[in-house]
């Protein structure tokens, strides 16, 4: 005879051992905020000093919190307690592994199945949706992140390393605080969309779905419509001006 715990203590063990990986992955965001605050103010230091090659530079740093970010902020969700079983984990890990965007999908595919109205329309049509919010606004951050980790700051190669990979080249060089700071709003407003699901899927997600829904489209539109020379020509009104 084999002796074994009933499935809802498995569960409840499962998911207290994710404790420990969630405030790690906690503590990892925060920092990550922190970083990001830190580089923004020496971004736009060297905007009103007018020395934009320390922009470049700083810009570049930035991009690569960014995608350290959006691994921390995925793997702070996918580990919330209470949240995703084990085996549930692996298969969201698994199709992370192909791409974040993958992952995010498989996250509410599994994260949708404790939803009430699972016979009703608002499951597959809240996918859907999420879905098409996720192709829309997520980027996978680890192309650029590994060519950025290996030294290709100006030119990108191709994976294999002997060729220049043009499309990527001029990404790099396209790179700017506005576009990361506009990923970062669709990241995070995403994400308040999943705790809602996993934390309270019963209660606060059928509340505050289509709130967080008409934030994340109406910031977005919004953002879309701001460039990296409008910041510094609102940066420069508001230099103090040299005393005569």
């Amino acid at each position: 005879m084999q002796c074994s715990l009933p499935t809802s203590n498995l569960l409840l063990m499962q998911h207290q051992d994710l404790h420990p990986l969630f405030h790690a992955h906690c503590d990892n965001v925060r920092e990550l905020k922190r970083a990001w605050r830190h580089i923004n103010r020496a971004v736009n230091a060297g905007v009103l000093a007018g020395d934009f090659e320390a922009v470049s530079i700083q810009t570049r740093l930035l991009a690569l919190v960014y995608c350290a970010y959006a691994e921390s902020v995925f793997q702070k969700t996918v580990s919330t307690p209470g949240g995703f079983t084990q085996d549930q984990i692996h298969q969201i890990q698994a199709e992370k592994n192909r791409s974040i965007v993958d992952g995010w999908k498989k996250c509410a595919q599994l994260a949708f199945m404790q939803v009430d109205g699972q016979n009703s329309g608002h499951v597959p049509n809240a996918i859907q949706n999420l879905n098409r919010l996720i192709e829309e606004f997520i980027k996978d951050p680890s192309v650029l992140r590994n060519r950025l980790a290996h030294g290709q700051w100006r030119v990108a190669l191709n994976s294999a390393g002997d060729k220049i990979n043009q499309e990527l080249t001029e990404e790099i060089e396209s790179i700017d605080v506005v576009v990361l700071t506009r990923n970062r709003d669709a990241l995070e407003k995403l994400v308040n969309i999943f705790e809602d699901v996993i934390k309270s899927p019963t209660k606060t997600h059928p509340r505050d779905y289509w709130v967080h829904i008409t934030a994340m489209e109406e910031s977005q539109r919004k953002m879309a419509a701001w460039t990296f020379e409008q910041k510094v020509e609102k940066l420069l009104r508001k230099k103090p001006r040299s005393p005569n």
